[in-house]
C-alpha cells in the first residue's frame, strides 16, 4: 500500500519519506470490568503490532492485553487498592 508523504526541498531532493508504512487502528472493544476474552486476527500475521488497554474511568486499572501470534487477549487485573474498571482495547497495525 502505499500512503504518506513526500517532501522535497527547493534543490529537488527528498527530504522525507513516509511513504512505506502507515499506523491504524485494526481493532478497538469496549470491555466490562470482570471480563476476559480473546479474538484472533489472522490479517496481522508477520506484522508489528501495539496492543493497548486503557481505563475509561478514575482509579481503576486496565486490562492487561497481549498479543500472542494473530491472537489479542485481555484479562482483568485489579487489586485491593484498584480494582479493574472497564477498558477500552486497542490494537494499532503498523503495515
Amino acid at each position: 500500500m502505499t500512503y504518506g508523504l513526500r517532501c522535497w526541498n527547493a534543490s529537488k531532493n527528498l527530504t522525507l519519506d513516509v511513504n512505506e508504512n502507515i499506523t491504524r487502528v485494526r481493532f478497538q472493544t469496549e470491555v466490562a470490568a470482570s471480563v476476559t476474552a480473546s479474538i484472533n486476527l489472522p490479517d496481522i500475521s508477520g506484522k508489528s503490532t501495539i496492543q493497548l488497554g486503557l481505563s475509561l474511568k478514575g482509579a481503576r486499572t486496565p486490562h492487561v492485553v497481549i498479543r500472542s501470534g494473530t491472537v489479542i487477549t485481555w484479562r482483568a487485573r485489579g487489586s485491593v487498592h484498584f480494582p479493574t474498571g472497564s477498558t477500552l482495547v486497542q490494537v494499532f497495525l503498523y503495515d
